[in-house]
């Protein structure tokens, strides 16, 4: 895959129409505004009157390679490459690849949201 810088996708984009309901990602952004959005100017944290947001996402690494053990006797039996199940301490992490290090991870994504309304 080529990267792409923002300088370089903006102009692109700027003049194309999406309509969200065709798009893969809908139901993400769906959640996002009923969860995060909606909840958010609800409770004064956004002024939608003055709305000026930031959001960003990155991962978070826990460890350098998943956390599993195994539960069976298999390695004691001399078989060292069975496919039995095995414990995950971490099942909910992800394995992904983070574009701005250039590396695989394992860990969690972490999504921040800021609103930048103060008030003098």
């Amino acid at each position: 895959m080529e990267k792409v810088t923002v300088a370089e996708l903006l102009p692109i984009l700027e003049n194309t129409s999406f309509k969200l309901d065709e798009q893969p990602y809908s139901s993400l952004f769906k959640i996002y505004q009923k969860e995060f959005l909606d909840v958010s100017v609800s409770t004064g944290l956004i002024h939608s009157d003055a709305l000026a947001l930031a959001d960003d996402g990155t991962p978070v690494v826990t460890s350098h390679r998943e956390r599993k053990k195994r539960i069976c006797k298999c390695k004691e039996n001399g078989i060292t490459d069975c496919k039995c199940d095995r414990y995950f301490s971490q099942p909910d992490c992800d394995i992904g690849w983070d574009s701005s290090r250039d590396c695989y991870y394992h860990g969690y994504d972490l999504y921040m949201l800021v609103d930048s309304h103060f008030e003098t």
